[in-house]
């Protein structure tokens, strides 16, 4: 039976008409799309500083200055020790300790907009003091500071060493 607008009930038009478009909209909003791991390489690889490091603080920073109309001026903040430069050694010029800022998630952020905003499709960054990292970095638009070229996709934790001490042989 072919369902017209004479035999279909008003319910059932409500539904399709308000209620489903409503529901396509809720789920669009709570979706991640990851960037494919190929992109990814590339987009590390086009890094102007990768180096391996330990993780010495972690927390906070306000920044100020010039910042885009949807980015909060609340950003986290990791201080790390350089341990050895793969990439960027005459960028860094000698420096012993990075200050590197990220974007905080959104339920980071006391007083941040809705679901937007925690879900943009990258991976959030959780890193802990004593943490060994490698990190793919350029110049963050607020010097002396650092970021990540693809957020949470360009920090990979080696080892925790104080959690997981190394085995003695």
């Amino acid at each position: 039976m072919r369902l017209t607008k004479k035999n279909s009930s008003p319910v059932f038009r409500i539904f399709f008409k308000i209620f489903l478009p409503f529901l396509f909209f809720l789920s669009s909003l709570s979706a991640k799309a990851l960037m494919p791991p190929a992109e990814l390489e590339t987009r590390n690889l086009e890094a102007s500083v990768i180096v391996l490091g330990s993780i010495e603080e972690t927390g906070k920073i306000l920044l100020t200055g010039p910042l885009k109309a949807y980015e909060s001026p609340q950003k986290g903040l990791f201080v790390l020790k350089i341990l050895h430069v793969i990439k960027g050694r005459s960028i860094l010029k000698g420096k012993k300790i990075l200050r590197i800022v990220y974007n905080l998630s959104a339920e980071k952020i006391k007083g941040s907009p809705s679901l937007l905003v925690k879900k943009m499709g990258s991976l959030p960054i959780r890193v802990k003091k004593g943490e060994i990292v490698v990190v793919y970095l350029k110049a963050s638009p607020h010097p002396p500071f650092f970021r990540l070229v693809a957020g949470g996709a360009s920090l990979f934790v080696i080892k925790n060493l104080k959690q997981q001490p190394l085995p003695r042989n």
